[in-house]
């Protein structure tokens, strides 16, 4: 997928672009930064856990590291669900304009 979205970006760098993304499968690196920095989102959607979001470096999983993309890249980070019985809002706030 990120040789894909690599092309995809150098052809068509204006229609890429997003406001808001979701990240690849809850949070691991199966898309590598590059994809994330083409598409440029200000806010990034995670649908993961939030004990899975916020899983130190030392977990042995990879949502530590892209969640450090997400930062760097200046996105704003909504953590989608904790369970199929507790999902919490997306938007806590109106999105920016």
């Amino acid at each position: 997928i990120n040789s894909t979205v690599k092309k995809l970006a150098a052809l068509y760098p204006d229609k890429i672009k997003s406001d808001i993304v979701q990240i690849a499968h809850h949070g691991t690196n199966a898309v590598q930064k590059v994809v994330y920095q083409a598409i440029d989102p200000d806010i990034a959607l995670w649908p993961t856990p939030k004990w899975c979001y916020n899983a130190p470096s030392t977990a042995g999983v990879t949502q530590y590291y892209v969640r450090q993309w997400t930062k760097a890249l200046g996105m704003v980070d909504y953590v989608s669900c904790d369970g199929p019985q507790s999902c919490i809002s997306l938007l806590t706030e109106p999105l920016p304009t």
